[in-house]
């Protein structure tokens, strides 16, 4: 009498499982359950592998459970097979999925004060990169520029600002970044620049002029005085001192032009300002000497 077994073994996976990735790491340690098993005579052997996101196999024979098991960030299938001692066989999959939910850590430089370069209204900044570390892959890193200076990178791939030029004033330098997995972060810092350059005025020379006819003083045309900077400059007053006094507006780019002096020696000061207040000055002398000789008229001669 022979007799044969030819019902196969049950086999049931435990369900799929989602876990997120342990503290600071790329990576998941799981402890997964092992699958229920039945035979109605007996299993010999209990194998399994993974493909995917993990790959691995067991040893080919005997009993064997994945248990506790570091997985890789994604999906990972795991698949056992189970045979009895007949050569029935059964077999059961399930799916392990690891998140990556730890976002990237991302320090930004300090801020940077730094004065315009010679001669221009801007400095040429040398920007440190960012510090940024993550568990997984970083995937993205963009800056934007606000304030004095505007600007963006491109919204794709990894980009630092690297050296560039900066405008007086005020920037706020913000970045983001972003890993594979969707989580980021950001940062921010500022790079203030000074405008430390005076502004630079050149008077006319000194002016000497008689005075008009039959009058004492003298209508003088003066010349305008000669001003630059390296931004742009905001007040040009003036003032009279001595023989002729006087002075311009207090605000505003102010010139003298045409203006009467008296007779005598009239100092003239020009005060230039540029956006920042640094200050410059100059002056010079108008004399306005008198060459009209006085007139005298006699009386005719009488003889008594």
């Amino acid at each position: 009498v022979t007799v044969n077994d030819n019902e196969d073994p049950t086999i049931t996976c435990p369900s799929n499982i989602t876990q997120t990735v342990d503290p600071s790491q790329s990576y998941g340690t799981v402890a997964t359950p092992n699958p229920v098993i039945a035979d109605n005579c007996g299993v010999t052997l209990l194998t399994w592998t993974m493909s995917g996101a993990t790959t691995g196999t067991s040893p080919l024979t005997g009993i064997n459970y994945v248990g506790t098991h570091v997985f890789n960030l994604g999906v990972t299938t795991v698949v056992y097979y189970l045979e009895d001692l007949a050569g029935n066989s059964a077999s059961c999959s399930f799916t392990i999925t690891i998140t990556d939910n730890v976002s990237p850590i991302i320090t930004c430089p300090s801020n940077i004060n730094q004065n315009v370069d010679e001669g221009v209204c801007y400095a040429t900044v040398i920007n440190p990169n960012p510090i940024i570390t993550d568990n997984g892959v970083i995937s993205l890193v963009t800056w934007t520029l606000s304030g004095a200076t505007t600007a963006s990178s491109p919204s794709t791939g990894i980009n630092y600002v690297g050296t560039r030029p900066f405008n007086v004033g005020t920037t706020t330098v913000t970045y983001y970044v972003e890993d594979d997995a969707g989580n980021s972060t950001g940062c921010f810092y500022t790079v203030t620049v000074t405008d430390d350059i005076d502004p630079s005025i050149t008077c006319p020379n000194d002016i000497t002029q008689a005075v008009d006819p039959a009058v004492c003083h003298a209508t003088v045309n003066v010349p305008n005085p000669e001003i630059s900077d390296n931004c742009s400059v905001v007040l040009l007053t003036w003032s009279l001192s001595g023989v002729t006094t006087g002075s311009s507006p207090v605000n505003g780019i102010n010139y003298i032009g045409t203006h009467e002096f008296n007779v005598g020696m009239t100092v003239v000061t020009y005060h230039l300002e540029d956006a920042a207040g640094n200050a410059s000055s100059c002056s010079f002398n108008i004399t306005v000497p008198d060459t009209i000789h006085p007139t005298i008229s006699c009386v005719t001669n009488q003889t008594r």
